[in-house]
């Protein structure tokens, strides 16, 4: 499946989260370069810092399927993803006391290879909801950042595009 993203160019650049030969190191290495370039042309740069708890377990299923598909998952593979993602139950076991059992209806597995892929093509669009800022996604956290000379047009299109995010 990585293979597949790799080769078909389907993450987008500022995907670094999970990622064979991108690592947190270069996600904040291009956010500082930015940063400085901003600052040396006497900008304003307004980051937003985001960090989802639990973020893995907010993946919507059918969400997660319908961009599959869109990425080109069709047939088999789809399946396999569907069947991999449903009828999956949880329940607590302490001392061989066990809780009643709960169907999962949304979430990926966090430590699995297959989990960190999914929530990477899950969140690969959200660059494409930003209308004024341009955003980092070094893993389950998520840095979106504007820049402009107006503090006042800063402020109005950071506050636009958190607003788009919040509806994707």
């Amino acid at each position: 499946m990585y293979s597949f993203c790799e080769t078909q160019n389907i993450l987008c650049e500022n995907q670094y989260g999970f990622r064979p030969k991108h690592s947190i190191i270069d996600a904040v290495s291009k956010f500082s370069v930015y940063v400085k370039a901003s600052l040396e042309s006497n900008l304003i740069t307004l980051p937003v810092f985001l960090d989802l708890p639990k973020a893995f377990d907010t993946i919507d299923h059918n969400n997660l399927l319908r961009k599959l598909h869109f990425y080109g998952d069709r047939g088999v593979d789809l399946e396999w993803f569907w069947n991999y993602l449903t009828n999956r139950f949880q329940f607590v076991s302490y001392h061989h006391i066990h809780s009643a059992s709960h169907s999962v209806t949304c979430g990926v597995p966090q430590r699995s290879v297959m989990g960190r892929l999914l929530f990477t093509i899950y969140t690969n669009d959200l660059p494409h909801a930003l209308t004024h800022s341009k955003c980092i996604l070094p893993a389950d956290d998520t840095t979106i950042y504007c820049t402009s000379q107006n503090p006042k047009e800063l402020q109005r299109n950071t506050e636009n595009d958190m607003r788009a995010l919040s509806d994707c």
